[in-house]
């Protein structure tokens, strides 16, 4: 935030904390009531600020407060639930309208929401199958997590003042000033004897967007790691993931824009690319780290009790439904949580679903005899299966060191050599020096029958014809089903 600040771009942020409608009010194109009582210099802030109205970065402080209030039904911050993913989205209007603040309208809204809070704040609502991650909300994140074997930092803060260098101000001084800003015009109103009324109009003209264009080789790069990843996805039983994986590309594919708009004109190359997905497998394997410490054994306990009550609830009460269920024995289970575990027990087979006439499911237990063992699998496996599913030269690894796969010394992940190598390569350089050793990879994979793994290995592959050519090959040694 200091450097914001120093580049004299502080009207770009929203305020430190505020309710969902709020926000909206901020974040709409109205002066504020007090306007006429603003000196001048208060009059320009205004004025930048309504020039960016609806375009916000947000830095939040103890984030984990929000989440929790946020989960409380009908609380004050319930709506930030609903209102953060459609922010997310990007929509070119989003219009609210209520009887109180009438019709409030955002041009073209975008939210940037830098927060911090603790694995523990995380918690009571990361669980496995958990509301947030079901409904997309937490797929809007990004994670940046330590791993849990991660030592201790010692360093120091310097003595001296700190001074945000020139080097990081004036490149976004410049960046701002090319991409225009929208033309205020503030009227005041007078009346039919030409007197002023002390009350004023606002009119705000918005620059045309920079059109970002895909130089060569992007377009592909983007759909192959999109299908690497849903490849992923398909192959595993674990679904809380699902939507984190699905957005993957979409978030390096926005850094990627953001890259090529700071340095090259809006262009997107490959070099914005491979940079854009190294930081975006880092906050894969980041999120797979979160997991693991959010999922753990614990949880899973509590995930194979919850299964054992609700089997318990059914057989006593007989063929029922969720609201039942939950009347009898389980008031503290919310709905969300409760249907999770109810279409658990279905898909593992520990009870049938039949319709009511109104269409309402009504849940029988197996008869006696069927097999009655907790359906709550090992997390921490199912994690170790997703990321080792796109090999090691793709991601990081929670699995234990071997003579092949050392520990890395500087940050104490575990994590292949060629997974260093795209961590740590710097914008400028080329990928194409790496094509050939993935290409004799994809081949071995082929050759010994691992098809899937050959597949992911020629996705890395960034020159057109050799990773045609290499996929013709796997191709050609697929049996037809």
């Amino acid at each position: 935030m200091a450097t914001i600040r120093a580049a004299g771009l502080s009207y770009l942020l929203a305020p430190d904390d505020a309710t969902p409608q709020a926000l909206i009010k901020h974040m709409a194109s109205k002066l504020p009531s007090t306007y006429h009582e603003q000196n001048s210099l208060q009059r320009d802030m205004t004025e930048k600020r309504l020039a960016f109205a609806a375009q916000r970065g947000w830095f939040h402080e103890e984030f984990g407060q929000k989440i929790s209030a946020m989960m409380r039904e009908n609380g004050a911050m319930a709506d930030y639930r609903g209102l953060l993913r459609r922010l997310d989205d990007c929509p070119e209007r989003y219009e609210t309208a209520t009887i109180t603040r009438g019709t409030e309208e955002l041009d073209r809204p975008y939210l940037s929401l830098l927060a911090n809070l603790t694995p523990a704040d995380l918690a009571p609502h990361a669980r496995k199958n958990g509301a947030l991650w079901g409904d997309g909300f937490f797929a809007r994140f990004g994670f940046v997590t330590p791993p849990t074997d991660a030592p201790p930092k010692d360093g120091r803060f310097p003595e001296e003042e700190r001074v945000i260098p020139p080097a990081l101000v004036q490149p976004l001084q410049n960046w701002h000033a090319r991409l225009g800003e929208a033309d205020v015009h503030i009227t005041e109103r007078t009346n039919d004897s030409g007197k002023t009324t002390g009350e004023y109009e606002l009119f705000v003209q918005q620059p045309e967007p920079e059109r970002v264009t895909l130089g060569a080789g992007v377009y592909d790069a983007f759909y192959r790691y999109d299908e690497a990843l849903r490849s992923i996805v398909a192959g595993s039983d674990q679904t809380d993931l699902d939507g984190n994986y699905g957005r993957f590309a979409e978030k390096a594919l926005r850094i990627a824009m953001l890259l090529a708009s700071l340095e090259n004109g809006g262009r997107i190359e490959l070099r914005h690319w491979s940079r854009a997905q190294e930081i975006v497998e880092r906050w894969r394997a980041n999120l797979h780290a979160l997991i693991e410490q959010l999922q753990g054994e614990g949880d899973v306990t509590r995930e194979a009790e919850l299964e054992d009550k609700v089997m318990r609830a059914i057989e006593r009460l007989g063929p029922t439904t969720l609201n039942s269920i939950r009347r009898a024995s389980l008031r503290s289970v919310g709905s969300e949580e409760l249907q999770r575990t109810l279409d658990i027990l279905e898909k593992h087979g520990r009870v049938t679903v039949e319709l009511t006439r109104k269409g309402t499911k009504r849940y029988i237990a197996k008869t006696a005899g069927s097999p009655q063992q907790s359906t709550s699998e090992s997390t921490n496996g199912v994690m170790v299966e997703m990321v080792n599913g796109v090999n090691n030269d793709f991601s990081y690894t929670i699995q234990q060191p071997t003579d092949d796969n050392e520990p890395n010394q500087s940050n104490g992940v575990t994590q292949s050599d060629d997974l260093h190598h795209y961590i740590v390569t710097p914008l400028h350089h080329s990928p194409h020096t790496d094509d050939t050793a993935h290409a004799e990879k994809a081949r071995a994979s082929a050759a010994r029958g691992d098809l899937h793994d050959a597949r992911i290995n020629a996705v890395r592959i960034f020159d057109l014809a050799l990773r045609d050519q290499v996929e013709a090959e796997i191709e050609a040694l697929e049996v037809p089903q």
